[in-house]
């Protein structure tokens, strides 16, 4: 799953930065957006990681019980990984495609200073929250 992501937002950013389908001023913007990104350390990108993936197994878990109002929750969910700045892989691994598809980014140092601190805070937060949930279940047992 993890691979397929990558595999799409790569071709993703092929289509922004080859495609022509978008105007120059949008290009521009996506580009602008994504030297931000890059501009962080790998332990910045690490540690606003961890909220991310926090949101992201909350949201995963919240799913089920949401009935009519998946999409709702889905929008809340990623306003507050955008709001807080934080970095989620999945879009992270677009922005940063962008940048080395573009010819400002190394593909290795793409990876290794920015795609993997990224999914090692996101796996941080999100088995953060599970262990957490695991262990208020059986806590009462121990």
């Amino acid at each position: 799953m993890l691979t397929a992501n990558f595999v799409g937002t790569f071709f993703t950013a092929a289509m922004v930065v080859y495609g022509h389908i978008l105007t120059e001023d949008i290009v521009s913007a996506i580009l602008q957006i994504s030297r931000h990104v890059a501009e962080l350390s790998p332990s910045e990108s690490l540690l606003r990681g961890i909220p991310a993936g926090f949101f992201i197994a909350a949201l995963v878990w919240m799913l089920p019980s949401a009935k009519g109002s998946s999409l709702m929750l889905i929008m809340m969910f990623t306003w507050l990984i955008a709001a807080g700045e934080f970095t989620h892989v999945i879009a992270g691994s677009n922005e940063i495609f962008t940048l080395v598809l573009n010819g400002e980014l190394h593909f290795v140092m793409a990876l290794s200073l920015h795609i993997e601190p990224m999914l090692l805070g996101n796996i941080i937060g999100g088995t953060g929250l599970f262990a957490m949930l695991a262990y208020g279940q059986v806590r009462q047992e121990m």
